[in-house]
């Protein structure tokens, strides 16, 4: 199934991002709020339905890069994180962490960074997230949020997020040692569910 450029905007009006694996051509995967699969052409900004990930995901999608998978979290509460196969939206394996949620999730490296909140609308703690086991650690409290996505720009070593909830969405970055978060400045948009670097080097919502 293919969708234009305003249907694409309506299905992915909550989407989640992950980057693209191939620099040829900027391509982001992403998860309408139905937890349908599609891969995004950021060019053109058609997109392109993959497969059904399992009901109530997700509030972020990431790519693994060392593990050539999906990672996605449950909405509404639920403390399931996910496995995904991003060639069909096929679910791989789940863990359970502690009782919140995890809004953002990131890859830095090998670790999983993610924006923890233990309930709705309060700041987001910056955690660790055991792929393995669901364990989270925390780094400490951002002050902002919740933070609904992450994005990590390896060029210049900063964590980005963006602020959900009442008002314009704002853009942040994220101190890794401590979890402190300072804004950048407002979106201009009431409604970023999640971030993302492209191999093109731009950031996109």
């Amino acid at each position: 199934m293919r969708l234009d450029w305003p249907t694409s905007i309506a299905a992915l009006a909550l989407g989640f991002f992950v980057a693209a694996q191939s620099a040829a051509q900027p391509v982001l995967l992403g998860s309408s709020q139905f937890g349908e699969l599609f891969s995004v052409d950021v060019t053109t900004g058609t997109s392109s339905f993959i497969g059904a990930m399992p009901s109530r995901l997700a509030t972020e999608i990431e790519f693994g890069g060392l593990t050539n998978r999906l990672f996605a979290e449950q909405t509404d509460g639920g403390t399931g994180l996910f496995t995904i196969d991003p060639a069909s939206g096929a679910p791989l394996g789940v863990v359970n962490h502690a009782f919140g949620a995890l809004n953002g999730l990131e890859f830095v490296g090998s670790t999983l960074y993610g924006t923890f909140i233990p309930m709705a609308g309060f700041p987001s703690w910056l955690v660790r997230v055991d792929t393995l086991t669901g364990a989270l650690s925390s780094v400490g409290l951002t002050g902002q949020g919740p933070i609904s996505g992450l994005a990590f720009d390896s060029s210049s070593g900063i964590m980005y997020g963006v602020t959900a909830g009442g008002g314009p969405a704002e853009l942040v970055t994220i101190d890794l040692l401590t979890g402190a978060a300072t804004v950048v400045g407002a979106t201009g948009f009431d409604h970023i569910g999640s971030i993302e670097f492209a191999s093109d080097g731009n950031l996109y919502g």
